[in-house]
């Protein structure tokens, strides 16, 4: 059965018990039930938007996150939400300045097909393209407990969670591949990392900002 329009390429897969989600470039569908089975249902979801590539979609326990060409959404499995309300502008060609000494640089609309992404222990890692780059040079992390982000200046290519014995292995376009969040030695290289708070009105509802 098709799914939606030949025109529109499927980029991704994610799968859950007796449900496979089929991330196209502007939209998303299910289908449920054994695909060999005549009782197996094939339906567009609710989601408005699509992802752009392969590996910036990854399952994170019951939701999963994805980049769409206007920011990164967590998806249920029928609706999407977007968590980059206040990184907006970076999808849009803008550089964004948060608070003193936070600037997040733009992503690079002509390489967004080589974005990554992560999830391990409720963080994601988002890593992209900026300037002319094709290949990761930035990441950010987004904390679920908090719904805050932070930035990090390495890039990744790719990701690969190796389960609850393993490690999140992270690669490089240089083929350097990295362990992370386990130990705390940075090899006596410093790694600059960046916190923002997310919103507050600080009862000015009219006047957001960020600490």
């Amino acid at each position: 059965a098709d799914a939606g329009a030949t025109s529109e390429a499927i980029v991704g897969a994610t799968m859950r018990t007796r449900l496979i989600l089929f991330y196209k470039e502007n939209s998303i569908w299910r289908c449920v039930g054994d695909p060999q089975d005549v009782d197996g249902e094939l339906e567009v979801t609710r989601s408005k938007v699509g992802a752009v590539s392969h590996n910036a979609i990854v399952e994170a326990g019951s939701v999963d996150y994805f980049e769409s060409k206007d920011g990164i959404y967590s998806f249920n499995g029928d609706t999407e939400t977007k968590i980059s309300v206040m990184l907006d502008p970076i999808f849009k060609g803008q550089t964004t300045t948060l608070a003193s000494g936070v600037t997040i640089l733009p992503v690079n609309a002509s390489s967004r097909g080589t974005s990554a992404m992560g999830y391990r222990n409720g963080r994601l890692y988002f890593s992209y393209c900026t300037g002319s780059n094709t290949a990761p040079d930035k990441t950010l992390h987004y904390d679920e407990a908090t719904q805050r982000w932070a930035t990090d200046s390495r890039g990744f290519g790719a990701y690969w969670d190796e389960g609850t014995s393993g490690a999140l292995i992270a690669g490089t376009g240089a083929g350097v591949l990295s362990n992370l969040e386990v130990g705390n030695d940075d090899a006596s290289s410093g790694i600059v990392l960046d916190f923002f708070s997310k919103y507050y009105d600080v009862g000015q509802p009219d006047n957001e900002k960020t600490f």
